[in-house]
């Protein structure tokens, strides 16, 4: 089994969790009284509708690839589940900078010039200094102790929208078949 049991039923606790989870966030979102349509607008539809498409995601990819299963899945299985593994992580970045647009309507922020922020620079990562400046001093630390997340998150949507996007390799090379795999990989390399 590539999961131990206890993995993997807590897999599927979190999992059955993410409805509500979901639900209190919108539900905590949804309730503030917004001053800016702007904001009421990546609230309802922006932040709403990525949380409901990443849950989806992560639905969809245990079905696909359920973790207990240990026969060798097929080559549209993976890319179905690499399609919504895609999906999940683009929508979490876009997430984060949907919320980031919130704060920054909300409180009206602007450069130190006084000119708007320009749309490259909102969101909650460390780069977006004029934003996490003007955060509460506690959600700021929060954000500071979250800075590796949000490198890697952007690391995989920039290699979405740019590089090569992420996958799931239809198979794996066992440690003590590395070398002949190597050595297998430069012939392929130097033929003509």
């Amino acid at each position: 089994m590539y999961f131990a049991q206890s993995t993997i039923d807590e897999f599927y606790v979190e999992l059955a969790d993410t409805t509500a989870k979901r639900i209190a966030v919108l539900e905590a979102l949804l309730s503030q009284s917004y001053q800016v349509p702007r904001a009421q607008e990546f609230a309802a539809h922006g932040v709403s509708r990525r949380l409901r498409t990443m849950e989806l995601c992560l639905k969809n990819v245990f079905a696909i690839l359920p973790p207990e299963v240990e026969d060798e899945p097929s080559m549209d299985e993976l890319v179905d589940a690499v399609i919504q593994i895609q999906a999940f992580i683009f929508n979490a970045f876009a997430c984060v900078d949907n919320i980031a647009w919130i704060w920054v309507c909300e409180q009206k922020l602007t450069t130190d010039k006084g000119e708007a922020i320009a749309a490259t620079h909102i969101g909650l990562s460390k780069n977006c200094r004029i934003i996490r400046r003007s955060l509460p001093t506690k959600f700021r630390e929060h954000l500071v102790s979250l800075n590796p997340w949000f490198a890697q998150l952007e690391d995989f949507r920039h290699a979405l929208a740019h590089c090569i996007p992420l996958y799931i390799p239809p198979s794996a090379v066992l440690i003590k078949d590395a070398a002949k795999y190597e050595l297998l990989e430069k012939k392929i390399a130097s033929r003509p």
